[in-house]
């Protein structure tokens, strides 16, 4: 069997970086082979393209562009937020998640920390990023009618698979500007965004680069 929409696919990955660097794979310590049902947006849009027709036992080298992962990186959803909204411990690279206006979950990364203030990044990570996945395609057989309906009640709507196009984050705080950095945005100005203390919950695990699948339970797999 080959991939089509609503075949059950086992994959393994490796992801690398514009600079040949391993970003993650299935294969490190602790990780697994992904198991999604195709066609639903559960990978990045340009992965899950990449993958069709491909069979068990195939391998093949997938370059998807950033319009086709995580989208351009957007410098309006650089936020300076109130460095008093989080905890005291708050460090480079931490994640939180808050409320968009639409009432849909976002992650902030911090990415600068000023005396009284923080900036956050509501831009995925690999935002701008064209990745290039190894790929090799553990095992196709068809979707189960439990696996079709999880997937499709669980499946990501379109304009969130391009994180950058829709997230927005907290409202802003004042703060000098840091490292050449220009504070964007002043207090206030994006309204209708759940407020930190009241929005924010920290560490917030990312789902893997490749898009939103599960470790496959190669057990059931035929």
């Amino acid at each position: 069997m080959r991939i089509v929409k609503d075949a059950y696919v086992v994959l393994d990955y490796v992801l690398y970086d514009d600079d040949g660097d391993v970003i993650e794979a299935t294969d490190d310590e602790g990780g697994r082979p992904i198991g999604f049902v195709h066609g639903y947006g559960t990978l990045v849009p340009g992965l899950e393209d990449g993958l069709v027709g491909m069979a068990a036992g195939d391998t093949k080298e997938i370059v998807v562009s950033p319009e086709e992962a995580y989208g351009s990186h957007d410098p309006e959803l650089e936020h300076w937020v109130d460095k008093s909204d989080f905890p005291p411990d708050v460090a480079l690279d931490d994640e939180f998640e808050a409320v968009d206006d639409d009432g849909e979950q976002i992650t902030l990364r911090v990415v600068e920390i000023a005396e009284d203030a923080l900036l956050v990044d509501a831009n995925h990570p690999l935002a701008g990023e064209t990745l290039r996945f190894e790929v090799m395609v553990r095992a196709v057989r068809p979707a189960t009618d439990k696996e079709l309906s999880d997937t499709r009640r669980t499946a990501p709507r379109p304009r969130l698979v391009l994180a950058g196009e829709s997230a927005r984050a907290p409202a802003a705080a004042e703060a000098a500007p840091r490292s050449g950095r220009e504070a964007r945005h002043e207090a206030g100005h994006e309204r209708g965004t759940q407020p930190p203390d009241k929005g924010l919950r920290k560490d917030s695990p990312r789902p893997p680069s490749a898009g939103r699948p599960v470790p496959a339970e190669l057990d059931d797999e035929q």
